[in-house]
């Protein structure tokens, strides 16, 4: 039984005997008696480090909560989860929705019970939780989410975060992630006591839909409705990593869906494991994050790698060249998946999407294309927009360079399964032609010039307050060793965002810093363009800013 507040020893009163309180009623409606016994224990033992706890909230920030797990409301736990679920259903209230609410959650630590006491609170307050029963795939759920016309939706997930994070992503009655102001009027409606276990309903009263099924249905709907051309054979070898995340059943199935021979998997990434134990950063974009894949790789001659981050809902691709392997960056991969889809699309005014970090060679595709351009905030609650604002508009693609890939607007969100299947599909086609996916970005420069892109960033995990600081000493001081003819601060834009962007000598290169929506990390966005013949002056001065950036950061 969890231990009465009042019984903690008096030396709980060296602070502030509210704060005391709050702690006591914390830990009182805590579900788990280990970690309501530990912050009892905290509180008698070390009060300051417990009210210390307490002097901060975990924030709203893209689409919902990410963070570490641990006690008191500046970690993710089942106490925080309960009051950001109670928040949305008011929240719902409060706007005259009503009807289904879809959860689904990953396989990282925590995130079933965030689930569960997720379904049991909607359904107290008089929603429909209808709860996938197992771990899938972020876009399944945005799937499900979008095709049931559901009032939300939810994933517990933190994606590529490191294990010991979970996170908590909020979908809308649009199927897309939540925007302001509706995140601000729910963290806002958090700031209530503790969720008692009293105010969830029984598990009994939660509608439980088995994973296998809501995995086919995406695949039926979602991969089918693509219109990928069917492989002939399998003329290459391709590797697929899961890094230890939910994608592999999802992929497996979209692969034979769409007629694609399965890949070899990296047999020790390719189960769950919420520990990630064989990387340190299961994101693809991180130094060291496929360099299984890349052992596996060799041991089977494959010509490709293909890998999801936990999720699922992003593609990371390397492909073998002369001294090993090269990893495409996300705005290679988006703009071969644009002209890919822009190409295929018969549909009257099509329009494609990115975000502003994102490189400026989609545009000339989509030109190409006869296709309209819509540049966004970062993040993918505004890239998707442009599936849902302009109705008139036929959406075929999305992308942001941190891998996230849309091609299908059944999916109103990023998905690393649909672009596996493309990515997959197109490999193959082009080494029945004996080539590779070098000579195909070769031949899209000849069509539309050279537009590459790099990426600098630095972790601040010890001082994540020198984060902000950083960028704030970037904006009073830009570095008088580059070349900068414009300075575009996109805090005084409408709507603004935290983002500094800096225009470079004659060719107007470009440099965006900003910092990250989901881990305490300072990212800075190079970009280079020219004529194919320029080709070899844009790597140079592409490779200089990289050396220049790396010293500011």
């Amino acid at each position: 039984m969890t231990q009465d507040p009042t019984e903690s020893t008096t030396s709980s009163h060296s602070i502030d005997p509210a704060v005391a309180d709050a702690i006591g009623l914390w830990a009182q409606a805590d579900p788990d008696p280990r970690s309501s016994a530990a912050l009892l224990e905290l509180l008698r033992t070390d009060p300051q480090a417990a009210a210390a706890m307490f002097a901060e909230r975990l924030r709203f920030g893209t689409a919902g909560l990410r963070g570490a797990l641990g006690l008191g409301p500046a970690r993710m736990n089942r106490v925080i989860v309960r009051l950001a679920a109670r928040a949305i259903a008011q929240q719902l209230h409060a706007e005259g929705r009503s009807g289904l609410v879809v959860i689904g959650h990953d396989a990282r630590h925590g995130s079933r019970d965030f689930a569960e006491d997720s379904a049991r609170l909607f359904a107290a307050h008089g929603f429909d939780p209808l709860l996938i029963d197992g771990e899938v795939p972020t876009p399944v759920v945005a799937y499900q989410a979008l095709s049931r016309n559901a009032c939300a939706a939810i994933v517990v997930t933190a994606s590529h975060n490191p294990p010991g994070d979970n996170g908590y992503k909020v979908y809308w009655s649009d199927g897309a992630q939540i925007v302001p102001p509706i995140d601000a009027n729910i963290e806002q409606r958090m700031n209530q006591p503790p969720v008692s276990e009293h105010d969830l309903a029984s598990a009994d009263l939660v509608t439980r839909l088995d994973p296998a099924i809501a995995i086919d249905q995406y695949v039926a709907e979602v991969v089918a409705g693509l219109g990928t051309p069917r492989v002939e054979s399998a003329a290459a070898s391709i590797v697929y990593t899961a890094l230890h995340g939910v994608g592999a059943q999802t992929v497996r199935a979209a692969f034979d869906a769409a007629g694609l021979p399965r890949p070899f998997e990296v047999a020790s990434q390719i189960e769950p494991d919420p520990d990630f134990s064989t990387v340190e950063l299961p994101n693809p974009e991180e130094a060291g994050a496929l360099d299984e894949s890349m052992r596996v790789a060799d041991e089977v001659d494959a010509d490709a790698i293909i890998a999801n981050d936990p999720d699922a809902d992003r593609l990371g691709v390397a492909i073998r060249v002369a001294d090993g392997w090269r990893k495409l960056t996300g705005d290679e991969i988006g703009c071969i998946l644009a002209d890919r889809l822009l190409a295929r699309n018969q549909s009257p005014r099509p329009v494609v999407a990115s975000s502003i970090v994102s490189s400026p060679w989609l545009e000339t595709i989509a030109d190409h294309h006869g296709a309209e351009v819509r540049r966004t905030l970062t993040g993918f609650k505004w890239i998707i927009r442009a599936a849902i604002d302009e109705p008139d508009l036929t959406f075929v693609f999305g992308y942001e360079e941190a891998l996230g890939f849309a091609c299908s607007p059944k999916v109103r969100d990023k998905d690393g399964v649909t672009a596996a299947v493309e990515m997959a599909t197109l490999i193959h086609e082009l080494a029945a032609r004996d080539q590779d996916l070098s000579d195909h970005l070769a031949a899209m420069i000849e069509r539309f010039g050279v537009s590459l892109s790099a990426q600098v960033t630095r972790r601040y995990d010890d001082t994540p307050e020198r984060l902000g600081q950083r960028m704030q000493e970037l904006r009073d001081s830009p570095p008088a060793d580059l070349d900068i003819v414009e300075i575009v601060d996109h805090l005084q834009a409408q709507p603004s965002t935290n983002l500094l962007e800096w225009h470079i000598g004659p060719d107007r290169d470009r440099v965006l810093l900003r910092p990250s929506g989901t881990e305490p990390k300072l990212k800075a966005y190079l970009q280079a363009s020219g004529t194919s013949a320029e080709t070899e002056q844009v790597r140079s001065r592409l490779a200089t800013l990289e050396g220049v950036v790396a010293e500011l950061l």
